[in-house]
Protein backbone atom coordinates (compact mmCIF):
# COMPACT_ATOMS: atom_id res chain seq x y z
CA UNK A 1 0.00 0.00 0.00
CA UNK A 2 1.34 3.59 -0.82
CA UNK A 3 1.04 6.26 1.94
CA UNK A 4 -1.66 7.88 0.16
CA UNK A 5 -3.74 4.83 0.21
CA UNK A 6 -2.73 4.51 3.95
CA UNK A 7 -4.36 7.59 4.58
CA UNK A 8 -7.29 7.28 2.62
CA UNK A 9 -7.93 3.85 4.47
CA UNK A 10 -6.98 5.22 7.83
CA UNK A 11 -9.68 8.08 7.36
CA UNK A 12 -12.48 6.23 6.12
CA UNK A 13 -11.58 3.53 8.84
CA UNK A 14 -11.35 6.59 11.53
CA UNK A 15 -14.36 8.49 10.82
CA UNK A 16 -16.80 5.63 9.76
CA UNK A 17 -15.90 2.77 12.24
CA UNK A 18 -19.96 1.06 11.40
CA UNK A 19 -19.15 1.02 7.69
CA UNK A 20 -15.58 0.26 8.28
CA UNK A 21 -16.76 -2.88 9.85
CA UNK A 22 -19.55 -3.85 6.96
CA UNK A 23 -16.69 -3.29 4.42
CA UNK A 24 -14.31 -5.52 6.57
CA UNK A 25 -17.00 -8.59 6.31
CA UNK A 26 -17.30 -8.13 2.78
CA UNK A 27 -13.81 -7.89 1.73
CA UNK A 28 -13.25 -10.98 4.00
CA UNK A 29 -16.12 -12.71 1.65
CA UNK A 30 -15.49 -11.37 -1.75
CA UNK A 31 -11.51 -11.62 -1.47
CA UNK A 32 -11.45 -15.04 0.15
CA UNK A 33 -8.65 -14.37 2.02
CA UNK A 34 -10.06 -14.99 5.53
CA UNK A 35 -8.82 -12.15 7.71
CA UNK A 36 -5.72 -11.86 6.85
CA UNK A 37 -5.92 -8.11 4.92
CA UNK A 38 -1.77 -8.68 4.18
CA UNK A 39 -2.45 -10.66 1.29
CA UNK A 40 -2.97 -8.72 -1.25
CA UNK A 41 -0.90 -5.71 0.15
CA UNK A 42 -0.07 -3.80 -3.42
CA UNK A 43 -3.53 -3.50 -3.84
CA UNK A 44 -5.43 -3.91 -0.90
CA UNK A 45 -6.56 -0.45 -0.52
CA UNK A 46 -8.41 -0.47 -4.00
CA UNK A 47 -10.01 -3.95 -3.09
CA UNK A 48 -11.25 -2.91 0.15
CA UNK A 49 -12.70 0.43 -1.44
CA UNK A 50 -14.37 -1.34 -3.88
CA UNK A 51 -16.31 -2.98 -1.13
CA UNK A 52 -16.90 -0.31 0.25
CA UNK A 53 -18.63 0.84 -2.70
CA UNK A 54 -20.60 -2.13 -2.94
CA UNK A 55 -21.63 -1.62 0.67
CA UNK A 56 -23.15 1.92 -0.06
CA UNK A 57 -24.83 0.34 -2.75
CA UNK A 58 -26.24 -1.93 -0.68
CA UNK A 59 -27.43 0.64 1.97
CA UNK A 60 -28.56 2.96 -1.17
CA UNK A 61 -30.77 0.36 -2.46
CA UNK A 62 -31.90 -0.41 0.71
CA UNK A 63 -33.15 3.50 1.08
CA UNK A 64 -30.91 4.14 4.13
CA UNK A 65 -31.24 7.86 5.17
CA UNK A 66 -29.72 10.32 2.54
CA UNK A 67 -28.49 12.01 5.33
CA UNK A 68 -26.45 8.94 6.71
CA UNK A 69 -24.30 8.86 3.37
CA UNK A 70 -23.83 12.52 2.44
CA UNK A 71 -21.08 12.40 5.19
CA UNK A 72 -19.12 9.53 3.52
CA UNK A 73 -19.48 11.34 0.49
CA UNK A 74 -18.25 14.48 1.76
CA UNK A 75 -15.14 12.65 3.04
CA UNK A 76 -14.50 11.35 -0.38
CA UNK A 77 -14.61 14.41 -2.42
CA UNK A 78 -12.45 15.96 0.59
CA UNK A 79 -9.89 13.67 0.05
CA UNK A 80 -9.81 14.31 -3.59
CA UNK A 81 -7.66 17.04 -2.73
CA UNK A 82 -5.01 15.30 -1.19
CA UNK A 83 -3.04 14.57 -3.76
CA UNK A 84 -3.17 13.03 -7.74
CA UNK A 85 -2.46 9.71 -6.62
CA UNK A 86 -5.83 9.48 -4.15
CA UNK A 87 -7.58 11.26 -6.09
CA UNK A 88 -7.29 8.13 -9.01
CA UNK A 89 -7.79 6.14 -5.97
CA UNK A 90 -10.66 7.17 -4.70
CA UNK A 91 -12.15 7.74 -8.44
CA UNK A 92 -11.22 3.87 -9.71
CA UNK A 93 -11.78 2.08 -6.96
CA UNK A 94 -15.17 4.13 -5.12
CA UNK A 95 -17.00 6.09 -7.85
CA UNK A 96 -16.26 3.94 -10.72
CA UNK A 97 -17.94 1.15 -8.57
CA UNK A 98 -21.20 3.47 -6.97
CA UNK A 99 -24.74 3.15 -7.77
CA UNK A 100 -23.91 -0.57 -8.96
CA UNK A 101 -26.78 -2.44 -9.64
CA UNK A 102 -29.07 0.57 -7.82
CA UNK A 103 -32.01 1.38 -9.75
CA UNK A 104 -32.51 4.86 -11.09
CA UNK A 105 -34.87 5.68 -8.93
CA UNK A 106 -33.47 4.52 -5.62
CA UNK A 107 -29.80 6.07 -6.70
CA UNK A 108 -31.42 9.62 -7.24
CA UNK A 109 -32.21 10.70 -3.52
CA UNK A 110 -28.29 9.90 -3.50
CA UNK A 111 -27.18 11.53 -6.45
CA UNK A 112 -28.63 14.78 -5.58
CA UNK A 113 -26.39 14.71 -2.85
CA UNK A 114 -23.59 13.40 -4.37
CA UNK A 115 -20.93 16.30 -4.62
CA UNK A 116 -20.29 17.96 -8.34
CA UNK A 117 -16.51 16.85 -8.13
CA UNK A 118 -17.64 13.38 -7.67
CA UNK A 119 -20.42 13.52 -9.84
CA UNK A 120 -17.96 14.92 -12.84
CA UNK A 121 -16.02 11.54 -12.21
CA UNK A 122 -18.97 9.43 -12.62
CA UNK A 123 -19.81 11.15 -15.52
CA UNK A 124 -16.73 11.07 -17.17
CA UNK A 125 -16.47 7.14 -16.66
CA UNK A 126 -20.00 6.33 -17.29
CA UNK A 127 -21.81 9.22 -19.24
CA UNK A 128 -24.76 9.27 -18.17
CA UNK A 129 -25.60 9.62 -14.41
CA UNK A 130 -27.20 6.80 -11.92
CA UNK A 131 -30.74 8.11 -12.71
CA UNK A 132 -31.01 7.63 -15.83
CA UNK A 133 -33.79 5.33 -16.70
CA UNK A 134 -32.12 3.71 -19.76
CA UNK A 135 -29.43 2.17 -17.59
CA UNK A 136 -29.31 -1.76 -17.86
CA UNK A 137 -29.54 -4.30 -14.62
CA UNK A 138 -28.33 -7.72 -14.68
CA UNK A 139 -31.33 -9.71 -12.00
CA UNK A 140 -29.43 -12.24 -10.06
CA UNK A 141 -30.55 -12.94 -6.09
CA UNK A 142 -27.46 -11.58 -5.08
CA UNK A 143 -25.77 -8.18 -5.44
CA UNK A 144 -22.29 -9.01 -7.17
CA UNK A 145 -20.24 -6.06 -8.37
CA UNK A 146 -19.06 -7.23 -12.27
CA UNK A 147 -16.40 -5.53 -14.11
CA UNK A 148 -17.39 -3.39 -17.18
CA UNK A 149 -14.83 -2.16 -19.17
CA UNK A 150 -14.65 1.88 -20.27
CA UNK A 151 -17.28 2.85 -23.02
CA UNK A 152 -19.67 -0.05 -22.79
CA UNK A 153 -22.90 0.55 -22.06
Amino acid sequence: MTEAHDHVYAHIRAHFPELSAKTDARYMRYEAIGDDFEAEEEIFTYLWLERLADILNFEMTAGVDVEKLTPVFEALVDMLDWNAETLKCIDVAVVENLFYQVKPAAAEPYWNVFPGRLQALYLRFFGRPPTDPSRTFIETDEFVPLYVPRGLP
